[in-house]
């Protein structure tokens, strides 16, 4: 189902206008931004959140689950989003913790399933994340597995963004420093 949004009171789901049955390709192609659902148990099997990424564990979950679930949507708003006030953490926190987000994208490289799935429902979002991956790589001194991820990345990339990671690789580490926070400072 959907979600409404207390900051705006519209839906915070995008990209569905009626009730219908998703298949997976619809789900991870078509909706946008918070929804809310049950899942069965059964679903989760064995699979777990990978408990050394700080950050976006939980949603590589919801792909591994959603393959195999039949989902229904709903389109009401059937949960509150809460997106305003001053309390929310989300307005407090300004700056992001390099090191985190450099053990997510090195953990997410190991997250195979996942990185198919997105290689074939989300191209764009697949050559995003194996940037990320390339520079992480780098800056953890993981050369190799940089120049694999950068390879898997290239055919999607601008031009800018390829000749920024090529920096990064031919530089080694400090360039790739340096991409990072020029990159952090005008995000």
């Amino acid at each position: 189902c959907n979600c409404v949004d207390t900051g705006t009171g519209q839906f915070s789901g995008q990209g569905l206008d009626r009730d219908q049955w998703l298949d997976f390709e619809t789900l991870v192609t078509k909706c946008t931004d918070e929804h809310w659902g049950l899942t069965k148990r059964s679903l989760l099997g064995n699979l777990r959140f990978n408990g050394k990424m700080r950050g976006g564990a939980e949603g590589i979950l919801w792909w591994k689950i959603s393959k195999n679930a039949k989902r229904y949507y709903l389109h009401q708003a059937l949960r509150i989003y809460h997106t305003d006030g001053a309390d929310r953490l989300s307005q407090k926190v300004k700056s992001v913790n390099l090191k985190d987000r450099l053990g997510l994208y090195c953990e997410l490289a190991l997250e195979t399933e996942y990185l198919g799935l997105k290689k074939q429902y989300q191209p764009e979002g697949y050559a995003l994340l194996q940037r990320n991956i390339a520079l992480a790589m780098v800056m953890d001194s993981r050369r190799a597995e940089a120049w694999t991820a950068y390879r898997e990345a290239k055919s999607k990339l601008p031009v800018a963004h390829r000749i920024v990671i090529l920096l990064a690789l031919l530089g080694g580490r400090l360039a790739a420093q340096a991409v990072v926070k020029i990159a952090l400072q005008i995000r």
